[in-house]
């Protein structure tokens, strides 16, 4: 069985027996948005993080989190956390198309949408395009064009801290500022 389908298979026999039923009041700070390409509202909202994990001292970056609310009224406590994060795009960008996937679990679950560091709107870590896709053919991973790109982005971020255990200890922080307990990934 394809990983995909396992995960699939996976969530949803996890989300059958939550059961849970009592609904979340989301944190004051989350602000109403619109699903880029929908009319659909949503909550939107930024958390401080220390760059360096366990220095409060230092560089914060602001991890972008949208929340699509369930569609039933008496959604489930834990809400549904869809992940994104490669290359570069962040999970919000993904809500029209996740929510549109997921509708069955939507309508009892609210999705929780995260910018992993370093996508999307949390710091996303992006050098130029070049001018024309032509000087692309050929060289897309040109050392000079990568040490280029490597330079302008240390100059905004420590490209050292952009880790799957830095992004696991960013989640730590997100759900404590949205008083998350448990989430279905």
């Amino acid at each position: 069985m394809p990983i995909a389908a396992f995960l699939a298979t996976l969530t949803c026999a996890c989300l059958e027996t939550s059961g849970q039923g009592a609904i979340r009041t989301w944190p004051s700070w989350l602000r109403a948005c619109t699903i880029t390409g929908t009319s659909e509202s949503a909550l939107c909202g930024v958390v401080a993080v220390p760059e360096s994990s366990g220095q409060a001292a230092g560089r914060t970056i602001g991890i972008h989190v949208t929340v699509v609310p369930a569609r039933r009224a008496n959604a489930e406590a834990d809400p549904v956390m869809l992940l994104a994060g490669g290359p570069g795009q962040g999970a919000a960008t993904l809500a029209r198309q996740l929510s549109a996937r997921v509708g069955q679990i939507r309508d009892r679950f609210d999705l929780l949408l995260i910018d992993q560091r370093g996508t999307g709107q949390s710091n996303g870590l992006h050098c130029l395009a070049p001018a024309a896709v032509s000087d692309l053919m050929g060289r897309i991973f040109d050392a000079n064009r990568l040490a280029a790109c490597r330079d302008e982005l240390s100059r905004r971020a420590d490209l050292t801290k952009y880790t799957t255990a830095a992004s696991a200890a960013d989640y730590e922080i997100i759900f404590d500022a949205l008083a998350v307990r448990r989430v279905h990934v």
